[in-house]
């Protein structure tokens, strides 16, 4: 259907609708205001007493008279703040007369001065608002703020992840990070912020609020949580004092977390983590009453075994991410000596990384054909592969000393050279690897047991690792006739005190592992196959209910039902983050709810099955940065930052984020021209 459009002619709208004008608002009034009509015609008509009158028309009048303006079809002209006022006459100047003359007349007039005056007054800008400007430039410089804000966190993450060794893996999320956020490097900054840019206490102070801020995030995480866990991790060969850090484990919003929890200092290497230290770090990140499980990469006999005024005890499950093999050398690193050992151990990979591999090999190209094991070319091992790597290869690098020795580009290094060379020759060094190195091979067992520890043949596997035991018990004595027997005693009745505390905490992590029920019943669906294990299943749950009593409210009824139904589809036979992961993404665990609360709870403890702990990264990721600090620097100052890498990126692309650190570092820097009422990034 044909549309036709009606253009109305401005000067007829306002002849009928006199007074609209005075109606609108400045804006509008502006917009009329400017839109003087200004037809171009030859002539001015006009007719008095029936004579018609022609005179000619110039279009430099409007400018002239920059009020004037003329209706075309009648060719008369008219005075056009007159008529935005509501005072309309036929024809304001009169075509018999000059023009010049008729508008200049038309000027003088009370009633057209009135209203140019009226006119100009409803349409002028008004006084500048102070307020508001300083408003707006409180918000320009807050979005430049937080925008300096990411472009400083992402150049000092890759400051830190070079450090690491992975600039590379991390430039890519770097060009996300800019590229999402519409950040570049702007010439604004150092005039806005000079205090900040050259000033290292400001930029520390804003990256304290930052790393407070992650803090504050994580607890409102955890605020919101049912269940928590905690992984207590042994750092103190990084930062040579005795040091552990924390990590959590939840689930949130149907995902599960581990995040970092910070680092805490103890009396002394070895000594328990006693019940006021756990209150302390429970009191603090407030989750004394959601805490169920404690975890640990050390003697299992250091952490509590319950929570004071609390009705249950706690369930000490031990998680096969710490590698058994890994927890003997902490268990073992409680005694001096054998810190001694691995400080020794230490200073021989960080000569053959540093020395070898990035000055000698690098700058001789006569010399690389020289046999430098690959483990020992890079500091991100554990200490427990290091110490194999080591003894396996001790005849090779005293052969490889000898070949640096000659060579006349390890001259700068001949101090450190002579240092490893007579490490690697004294005898006790090589029986205390060949040591560590034997239990290391049983600790991999202990490892096994533990994995197995619902299966069948885990009593089998069990005696093998105590049989190796006894069989290096049996060649304690067989050091070098040559060593002070004072020497030799004190080694052998250490290295039984060693081997005595690592069976205790393998029995100790054993039991905790077989009682434990609710990790059978899980082991029971991952390893049934296709048949129907209800009934078993069955069985199972009474114990379950039985140690976790006072801690879930179930519907018991529903929740039998739900496990039968689990068990008898084979589809659902599958270890418990799988399972929980489909459940979730196929959107069937609004049908098992009881169920659900149960897999949840299985979930959030630091559980008997690395599937079930995700990829343990938050732990690696703590060793990384323990390693790269040494429990000191700018570095270990924002620790949450770089630990939880990912996180921290996450939040710092969020406005309000980022208006929150803006804000508390005007506050605390005392900004004045920052600190508005005007909150806007």
């Amino acid at each position: 259907m044909e549309q036709r459009v009606v253009k109305i002619d401005l000067l007829d709208y306002l002849f009928s609708n006199v007074g609209v004008f005075a109606q609108l608002d400045v804006p509008g009034k502006r917009k009329i205001f400017n839109s003087r009509p200004q037809p171009v015609f030859d002539a001015v008509l006009d007719v008095v007493d029936d004579k018609r009158y022609v005179t000619r028309f110039d279009p430099k009048y409007y400018s002239d008279f920059p009020w004037m303006t003329a209706c075309p079809k009648r060719k008369v002209l008219f005075c056009y703040v007159c008529l935005l006022q509501g005072r309309t006459v036929e024809s304001v100047i009169c075509a018999r007369a000059d023009v010049v003359a008729a508008a200049q007349a038309h000027e003088m007039t009370a009633a057209h001065m009135t209203s140019h005056d009226a006119c100009l007054s409803s349409v002028a800008a008004p006084a500048p608002d102070v307020k508001k400007q300083a408003q707006q430039l409180a918000q320009k410089k807050k979005s430049l703020l937080g925008k300096l804000v990411q472009i400083l966190y992402v150049l000092k993450c890759q400051n830190y992840f070079e450090k690491i060794g992975k600039s590379r893996e991390f430039s890519f999320k770097t060009v996300d990070f800019l590229a999402l956020n519409g950040l570049h490097f702007s010439s604004d900054w150092e005039s806005f912020f000079p205090e900040i840019v050259k000033d290292p206490k400001k930029e520390a102070s804003l990256f304290s609020i930052f790393r407070a801020l992650v803090v504050e995030h994580i607890k409102r995480e955890l605020s919101q949580t049912d269940f928590v866990s905690l992984q207590i991790e042994d750092v103190s060969e990084y930062i040579a004092k005795p040091t552990i850090s924390v990590s959590f484990r939840y689930i949130l919003n149907d995902k599960i977390y581990e995040r970092f929890g910070g680092f805490y200092e103890l009396i002394d290497f070895g000594c328990k983590i006693d019940d006021g230290t756990l209150i302390d770090i429970l009191q603090y990140w407030e989750i004394g009453s959601k805490l169920i499980g404690i975890s640990t990469d050390f003697h299992l006999e250091r952490i509590p075994t319950s929570v004071p005024d609390r009705p249950f005890q706690l369930f000490n499950v031990c998680s096969t991410n710490y590698k058994m093999n890994y927890v003997v050398v902490k268990i073992a690193s409680v005694h001096r000596d054998v810190r001694e050992f691995l400080g020794k151990i230490q200073n021989v990979v960080s000569f053959l990384s540093d020395v070898v591999n990035d000055v000698y090999v690098k700058n001789d190209e006569t010399t690389q054909a020289i046999n430098v094991p690959d483990k020992l070319k890079t500091k991100d091992l554990t200490i427990d592969e290091h110490i194999l790597t080591i003894y396996r290869h001790i005849k090779e690098l005293t052969d490889l000393m000898n070949v640096l020795r000659r060579n006349v580009n390890i001259s700068l290094h001949l101090f450190l050279l002579n240092k490893v060379e007579k490490v690697l020759k004294d005898p006790f060094f090589v029986f205390y690897a060949g040591f560590f190195s034997k239990l290391l091979e049983i600790g991999n067992d202990m490892s096994e047991v533990l994995i197995r520890s619902y299966g069948d043949d885990v009593n089998v596997v069990k005696l093998g690792v105590l049989t190796r035991i006894q069989e290096l018990t049996g060649t304690l004595g067989q050091l070098n006739e040559t060593n002070a027997p004072k020497k030799n005693a004190e080694s052998k009745f250490l290295n039984h005190r060693i081997i005595a505390a690592i069976l205790k905490d393998f029995d100790l992590r054993d039991k905790n592992q077989t009682n434990f029920a609710i990790g059978k019943l899980f082991s029971l669906n991952q390893n049934r196959g296709k048949s129907d294990q209800s009934e078993a299943a069955k069985s199972i749950l009474d114990s379950i209910l039985s140690q976790m009593k006072g801690l879930i409210d179930f519907n018991l009824a529903r929740l039998r039902v739900e496990v039968q139904q689990i068990f008898k589809d084979p589809s659902k036979a599958l270890p418990p983050g799988k399972l929980f992961e489909k459940l979730v993404t196929t959107g069937s665990i609004v049908v098992y709810p009881e169920f659900a609360k149960l897999l949840k709870f299985h979930l959030t403890l630091p559980t008997s099955s690395i599937d079930d702990n995700q990829t343990g990264s938050t732990y690696r990721r703590i060793k990384t940065f323990c390693r790269v600090t040494r429990g000191v620097g700018d570095f270990f100052d924002l620790d949450y930052l770089f630990v939880e890498n990912d996180l921290s990126m996450e939040l710092a692309a969020t406005q309000n984020f980022l208006g929150l650190v803006v804000n508390q570092f005007a506050k605390s820097e005392g900004l004045r021209d920052l600190t508005t009422d005007h909150d806007v990034i």
